[in-house]
Order: structure tokens, then sequence, then C-alpha cells
């Protein structure tokens, strides 16, 4: 008899609400707090979204080294290329190993059961980009 259809009462209440794990090979229930000192493996959600923000970093460098290569090699008029072209290419050079040094630290804390530490990738993209619009601006109206 299906476990949806069973309308027998439980002596257990965590077995009535369904809270124990089922065995469908043994045929038999366990209990999800068996073997809590033993190291679990991480929900694959969590990883594959850890992974997934690792490649959306590393989509970020290679955009970045990609605008610092066309502003330096395309814009031949413009004086002030370089000014603006080299920092798009070092950033864009730094944010692949950060990415995976970020990567690398959240796996190990979603493997230890620990808080995610913090990251410094937003702020520092956040202010270098800046810093190259202002840096534009600046050499567009100078000239």
């Amino acid at each position: 008899m299906s476990d949806a259809l069973d309308t027998t009462p439980r002596d257990d209440p965590d077995e009535a609400a369904g809270q124990h794990d089922h065995d469908e090979a043994a045929g038999q229930h366990r209990d999800p707090d068996e073997g809590a000192g033993q190291h679990r493996e991480p929900d694959a959600r969590f990883l594959l979204a850890n992974e997934r923000t690792f490649l959306a970093w590393n989509r970020t460098g290679l955009a970045l080294i990609i605008s610092g290569i066309g502003v330096t090699q395309v814009l031949d008029e413009f004086r002030h290329r370089n000014l603006i072209g080299l920092p798009l290419l070092v950033l864009g050079g730094l944010i692949g190993p950060l990415g995976l040094q970020k990567w690398k630290a959240n796996d190990a804390a979603l493997r230890a059961e620990a808080p995610l530490p913090p990251s410094p990738l937003p702020p520092i993209l956040a202010f270098m980009i800046a810093g190259v619009g202002i840096g534009a601006l600046i050499a567009a109206i100078v000239g």
C-alpha cells in the first residue's frame, strides 16, 4: 500500500509527519539524523550555483579583457586610449584568479556546512569600472 494512501494511525509522530526517509530497496525507514557525525556531501544545487557564479566571474573577466583590447587597438584617434584600455585589461586579468579563489572558499564553506565568506570581488569591480568610466569622461572632455 502506498504511504500517501495509508491512513493507519502511527505511534511515532515523526513517522506520521513523513520525516523519516524510506529506503525503497530494504523496505525500511531510516532516521535522517543517523550518522550525524559523518561527512555528508552538500546539496548539489548549491555546488552548481557556486560553479555558475565562478563561470559568471570568468565571463565578466573575458568581457573586460575584450573591451580593453578594443579600446587600445581600435580607437586609433583617441589619444588617451591606453588610460582607459589598460585598466580594463588589468581588471579583466585579475577577475579570473580572484573568481577561482572565491569559488574555492565557497566550496570549502559549503562542504564544511559553514557560512559563506564575504566576497571582495563586487566592490573591487564596481570601483574599478567607476574609475575607468570617470577617466573616460575626463579624457573625452579634455580631448
